[in-house]
């Protein structure tokens, strides 16, 4: 143990009872009691956090480390007759074995709980490895364990009574005594004048009474209580600037400052202002009020953990102390202030020293207050991307006029702007407006709060300058918006790509632009409006956008086909998922999107709240229309989707309409049919279906199938202690009378997916993930799935985004096409989803859910979460035709689509003759050859008609299937080899482990594996087991088995080993613990001392039809030819010579 003012507690542990000597504690700590106390800190590993006594019946967590203990972060040790030990606090409390509360999180962990009397069981110490000073604290299967920010840093039960490389299973001790506290204290100390700082007198005189040998307890003690008094305190009424450290990389040294009035505070590199400086005002107590001396604002904290400025103070504040010169600013009845790396915002958060939640304070000089205020030039940002004709005062972009706040009191007054409206036509605008305001939204035909200051008439051309009528004066940034009313007449398609080219102010000064160009373009499309934005019913919050366009009302509802159907979540002003107040609004229109009817709440009354054991939320709609017209709405209520358990469970509840959406439903509840159908996973811990629109199937070979309707559903499970996520699909074939789930999950590790059908009655689901977007099929109408893939030409952020089918040669989907949530964008396939082009950006900046559907027209509308230009998401609607997205003959692209898949088989080469001679990458010479002669060349392609090249289209289809599944992936071998998998290193430096059927890593095994290539995706394989349909998939950061294939990549690596790649959470590599052989997963190859992701394919076998699978070889396609000899694509009528040698007539 690392003794600097610590003692060492453990050293040999006597177990009594026992003729074996076992480490134990030594003599340097004894069993100590009430009366004659020995002081120890619990140390645990994990942030060297202090086990706390919280008071009986309360969590017991893990503190702050700090050098100055408390009473209840003391701990004294009574030993027992069996040789266990009880553990008590300085303020009487027992650790007990048995007392335990759940915590209600997703993993069911529970949380010790301190006692009032002796535990009957004591707890059994032990060293973990000779010498390491860390020991495990254990009775049974009951173990201390320091938990995460996950747990709120509370001491829970985990490890089972043995766990030694967790590290929040793992603690140290250190025992209080007076000389090493008071030693530690005068080290942590810091010589100067500012706050946590003490002065040279005091440290000199402290330090005397420290070197006396023979110095009292007594005289320590009081010497201790002086030392801490001299202690430079902030005061009220001084001027700070407050500094974050000791602390983390990103935020050391960095200065809190207000970026403005009504923001959140924020942190930087220094600036000498105002802006910069705070001043603590008396709030009683020993608690401050903090203002920013900038903006005379007062730094408050809010209900989400979030800071804002505001006028008047509501906060108060206790500045703690931690050591080393810095200190924790705590809120009242909350965690600190932390510097958050996203956004560089400040916001609360626990920590001590060398966290984001240390601070410096540094006392401000006069001499320091004297830099100017200066002007420093103009930024451009993304205005609203989407217009339609007849608009007025849309907002083309949006820029600020920077100020370096200093501390003169200097005014600026800007005269003029000049702008490039980068137009495919400026005559399309009526005029250019400019307008100031005070606030971060700009809502259009509502313009809060804002003034307009100039404009500029008859645009005529693309440079455009605007002159403010009686210029614009600030001292501080200041905020503008350049508008738009758009003509008429304008034309459909046609862009504007907005600069600020220049800005004069002071009369005859030229304003610096720092970035004039901001991301993004708008667009002038047929239709554009929100049905539902930001203060909206005074709600700043509205997201998760659902829609349908009504296609099949009948009799007296028959007028209301093309009527769009919209519903969203108002989340008031806290834009939390569940558990949180949400209600459900309907907005419909019959004018498709230009008007709409009024907000009207469908979910969200206190009956509807009783439905779902009182809790005030529900959302996460999603929408379809039934064969006879009715609307059937599915959502959740309840607890969140994370916190759900059987037994307090996230609710589905739907709702109906009959009368086209004029009226709705009471909310009905699935509870149990979620919860009490039986699934291959256990039990369902709770489930929500992706937002936006459902499926009615109306292509399918079983016409009884027809008119079922279903919504894709994320199931959460426990397997294995790992958290679980499947993709089921609920349906009903009785329009929403009765539910039943897919016999299977359709998709191993999903998240808010959506569903298509197909032209040929194909179901596909599209599924949500971080990176590949994920996807999956069923030709039974969505009960049975077959393997999962990943489209290699859809990525991005996991966000929600739609697929919809536009006709038998179009499939459309959209998505954020970023790695972070914008830029959603809508992609065309023409070949039924296996392969993506022609992207369509919608919304270059801010954008995330979105969701489809064809219009009455004929078009496309997409309803999508926009903040290209606002604080919170507009719900966004907008209609396109589909030359946006592709023009030309949707059959030839389609054939097109599919050539160029086969292309890139052929591109490969000629093929291998046999699996002896055949290369990784390298496909079948027949399956080559096959598909050959099934491609038109570019004369053929030329004459075929649409007809023709629907029915060639399949042909090709098949021909890629089936040399899909014949590529080799390793050198030499079949596809119907079995592998045993094993570690190419050493596990414990002993022997390779190898992967069981389990999916364990164990001494030995003769179980067997087989690599299945993907027939979608080339490249992609499956790892299943030899006799059975198991396959090797990514559960979390665990390897595990599932009966849901997922695809993996097998790379090369450059010696007699492979890398597992899987598919799953942004493509990482699968590697195993060369000392304990447990699995997770990194980012690249590399591995180190302790990882590997190097592994061996031991070839064994192959696999038959006795083993029990049959390896099929699809027929060769029918070739048809003329009495010539010249190739005909689809004969009709006459007489052909088949490839086969036979004579037909047709």
């Amino acid at each position: 143990m690392k003794r600097n003012y610590s003692k060492g507690l453990l050293a040999t542990l006597a177990f009594l009872g026992c003729g074996v000597a076992q480490q134990a504690w030594a003599d340097k700590v004894v069993t100590s009691t009430a009366d004659s106390p020995k002081w120890f800190q619990i140390v645990a590993k994990r942030e060297t956090r202090l086990m706390t006594d919280n008071g009986v019946g309360q969590n017991m967590t893990g503190a702050v480390s700090t050098t100055d203990p408390a009473e209840n972060n003391k701990w004294r040790f009574e030993q027992n007759t069996d040789g266990t030990w009880v553990i008590v606090s300085q303020k009487g409390d027992y650790i007990d074995p048995a007392s335990l509360k759940p915590l209600g999180d997703t993993y069911g962990n529970k949380a010790f709980q301190t006692v009032s009397t002796k535990p009957s069981t004591g707890w059994t110490i032990t060293e973990t490895a000779s010498g390491s000073d860390y020991y495990t604290i254990a009775s049974g299967s009951a173990q201390l364990h320091q938990g995460n920010n996950g747990t709120s840093f509370c001491i829970i039960n985990y490890g089972g009574g043995s766990n030694t490389s967790d590290e929040g299973c793992l603690f140290t001790f250190k025992e209080y005594l007076l000389r090493n506290i008071a030693q530690a204290a005068y080290d942590a100390s810091i010589e100067g004048t500012n706050p946590g700082q003490t002065s040279a007198d005091a440290r000199v005189a402290f330090k005397a009474v420290l070197d006396k040998t023979d110095a009292t307890e007594s005289e320590l003690e009081a010497a201790l209580a002086t030392f801490k008094a001299a202690l430079v305190k902030v005061e009220a009424n001084k001027l700070y600037y407050i500094v974050s450290g000791p602390s983390v990389d990103y935020c050391q040294d960095k200065y809190m400052y207000s970026p403005g009035s009504g923001q959140q505070s924020k942190f930087g590199s220094k600036v000498s202002a105002p802006t910069y400086a705070w001043t603590f005002t008396d709030a009683g107590d020993g608690k401050f009020y903090m203002q920013n001396c900038g903006t005379k604002q007062y730094l408050n904290t809010t209900s989400n953990k979030n800071t804002t400025m505001a006028e008047t103070a509501s906060t108060k504040y206790t500045i703690e102390s931690l050591g080393q010169g810095a200190f924790n600013i705590k809120p009242e009845g909350n965690n600190p202030l932390h510097a958050q790396n996203d956004n560089s915002v400040i916001v609360v958060w626990a920590g001590g020293l060398n966290t984001a939640s240390a601070w410096k304070f540094v006392e401000i000089s006069e001499s320091e207050r004297t830099a100017p205020t200066t002007f420093s030039g103009v930024t451009g940002y993304p205005g609203t991307q989407t217009y339609m004709p007849g608009q007025k005062d849309q907002v083309l972009m949006k820029f600020v006029a920077s100020v370096t706040p200093g501390w003169t009191d200097d005014n600026f007054t800007a005269n003029s702007v000049t702008l490039n409206l980068g137009a495919t036509k400026a005559t399309d605008l009526e005029s250019v407006k400019v307008y100031t305001s005070a606030n971060d939204d700009f809502v259009s035909n509502g313009q809060r709060s804002a003034t307009l200051v100039g404009t500029a008439s008859a645009i005529t051309d693309n440079v455009v300058t605007v002159n403010f009528t009686n210029g614009v004066t600030f001292k501080e940034n200041q905020r503008f918006y350049v508008t738009a009313d758009i003509k008429s007449d304008a034309t459909v398609g046609n862009k504007f790509d907005v600069a600020i080219t220049g800005l004069t102010y002071n009369t005859d000064k030229t304003a610096t632009i720092t970035s004039g160009n901001p991301e993004g373009q708008g667009v002038i499309y047929k239709v554009q409006s929100a049905p539902f934005q930001p203060y909206d019913l005074g709600s700043h919050y509205w997201r998760i956008p659902a829609m349908v366009v009504l296609h099949h009302q009948q009799g007296e509802n028959a007028s209301k086909n093309g009527r769009v159907v919209t519903m969203a979540d108002n989340r008031f002003d806290h834009n939390g998922d569940l558990p949180n107040h949400i209600d459900v609004y309907e907005r419909h229109s019959d004018d498709n999107g230009a008007t709409w009817s009024t907000h009207k709440m469908v979910v969200g009354t206190e009956a509807d709240h009783a439905l779902v054991g009182g809790n005030h939320g529900f959302g996460d709609v999603s929408l379809v229309e039934c064969a006879s017209g009715k609307i059937v709405a599915i959502m959740v209520g309840g607890p969140g989707y994370f916190q759900s358990t059987p037994s307090n469970p996230i609710v589905p509840t739907i709702i109906t309409s009959t009368d086209g959406g004029d009226t709705w439903s009471t909310p009905r509840t699935l509870t149990d049919e979620l919860y009490n159908t039986t699934y291959k996973e256990g039990a369902v811990q709770g489930s929500f279906a992706g937002s936006g629109r459902g499926l009615m199937l109306q292509r399918q070979k079983d016409k009884q199938l027809n008119g079922r309707i279903m919504f894709a559903m994320s199931h959460r499970f426990i397997v294995n202690g790992k958290r679980s996520i499947q993709e089921y699909i609920i349906y009903s074939d009785d329009e929403g009378n009765t539910w039943k789930f897919s016999t299977q999950s359709a998709y191993n590790g999903g998240d808010e997916s959506k569903l298509v059908e197909l032209a040929d009655g194909t179901v596909m689901i599209s599924v949500r993930q971080s990176g590949q977007r994920g996807y999956n099929t069923s030709t039974d109408g969505g009960v049975t799935w077959g393997k999962q893939a990943k489209w290699t030409d859809i990525s991005g952020n996991g966000c929600n985004g739609d697929i919809l089918y536009v006709n038998k040669h179009v499939l459309l989907h959209s998505y954020p096409n970023n790695d972070s949530r914008k830029n959603v964008t809508i992609k065309a396939s023409f070949d039924g989803g296996k392969s993506w082009s022609s992207p369509y950006v919608v919304c270059a900046p801010g954008s995330s859910y979105s969701t489809m559907d064809v219009t009455k027209d004929g078009d496309i509308a997409i309803f999508y979460e926009d903040n290209a230009c606002s604080t919170g998401f507009v719900l966004n609607y907008v209609v396109l035709p589909t030359s946006f997205i592709y023009e030309g003959t949707p059959s030839l692209k389609a054939f097109k689509a599919v050539q160029a898949s086969a292309q890139v088989i052929l591109d490969k080469g000629a093929g291998y003759e046999t699996a002896e001679t055949a290369k990784a990458g390298e496909f079948s010479k027949a399956s080559v050859d096959a598909l050959k002669t099934l491609l038109p060349t570019a004369e053929e392609l030329a004459k075929l008609s649409d007809d023709e090249l629907d029915a060639l289209r399949p042909q090709v289809e098949a021909a890629i299937a089936t040399a899909l599944s014949t590529i080799c992936i390793v050198d030499g071998q079949s596809n119907e080899t079995t592998y045993t998998i094993s570690t190419f290193e050493n596990i414990k430096g002993t022997a390779p482990k190898y992967i069981e059927k389990d999916a364990t890593a164990v001494d030995n095994t003769t179980y067997e594996w087989r690599l299945v290539p993907s027939t979608t995706t080339l490249g992609q394989v499956y790892i299943q087991g030899k006799d059975e349909s198991n396959y090797l998939t990514r559960s979390g950061n665990a390897l595990a088995v599932a009966t849901t294939a997922q695809p993996w990549n097998i790379v090369k690596g450059d010696g007699q080993y492979w890398h597992f790649k899987s598919t799953v959470n942004s493509s990482s590599y699968l590697v195993v613990n060369l000392t304990n052989g447990t699995f997770n997963y990194w980012g690249n190859t590399a591995g180190n001392a302790t990882w590997s992701t190097k592994f061996v394919l031991n070839a064994k076998g192959t696999i038959t039809a006795i083993d029990g699978v049959d390896v099929i070889t699809p027929a060769e396609p029918t070739r048809y030819y003329d009495l010539q000899g010249r190739r005909v694509m689809n004969p009709t009528k006459g007489i052909f010579i088949t490839n086969t040698g036979r004579k037909v007539i047709k």
